[in-house]
């Protein structure tokens, strides 16, 4: 679930760390969110005539869209993701090293991802046998002979040519962008 922790910057400043996790999925977009924000602080606004939010922390969407002071407003685009488009883009920001900023949009960001996915698995290894299995590369390779190649030796020589990389627990490829 994607949620952000808000507080106030003044209140922060006078020792008070009192705020609310907010769902980021129960705002339809970013100005309903700062007006939930600001009506959870409404002591504080009622009192001052203004409130300035402090996002104190996140969880459940990627980091570049968090920031102490905002929220970036591409994030409810994230959130319509699915569940996999949503993983498939924090794998390529995870293991490429791109992020949307590099993009149009978000949609954009997980179609690259899509087109320069090579595979996922345990390790390296399986990686690269599971794509020359799929590629035809192993066919009439008897498997008296396929059980002494080295998938983790091909592996780390293709990663000369692609990005390799963990997220969540598993290894990814990509192809170069």
């Amino acid at each position: 679930m994607a949620r952000v922790y808000v507080g106030t910057y003044r209140a922060y400043a006078n020792g008070n760390l009192f705020g609310k996790w907010l769902d980021l999925e129960d705002y339809a977009d970013h100005e309903d969110f700062i007006e939930a924000c600001k009506e959870s602080h409404a002591e504080e606004l009622k009192q001052y005539g203004d409130v300035e939010l402090m996002f104190q922390d996140y969880e459940g969407f990627p980091a570049e869209y968090y920031n102490e002071s905002s929220i970036d407003p591409r994030v409810w685009d994230w959130l319509e993701l699915s569940e996999h488009e949503q993983e498939m883009y924090g794998a390529y920001v995870e293991v490429v090293g791109r992020g949307i900023d590099d993009f149009d949009d978000v949609q954009d960001l997980v179609s690259t991802a899509n087109d320069n996915f090579i595979g996922r698995g345990e390790s390296r290894g399986d990686i690269a046998e599971q794509y020359l299995e799929d590629t035809g590369e192993l066919k009439g390779i008897p498997d008296t002979l396929r059980y002494h190649i080295d998938f983790e030796s091909y592996a780390r020589d293709w990663a000369y040519e692609a990005y390799f990389g963990e997220y969540e627990g598993e290894s990814w490829a990509f192809h170069p962008h």
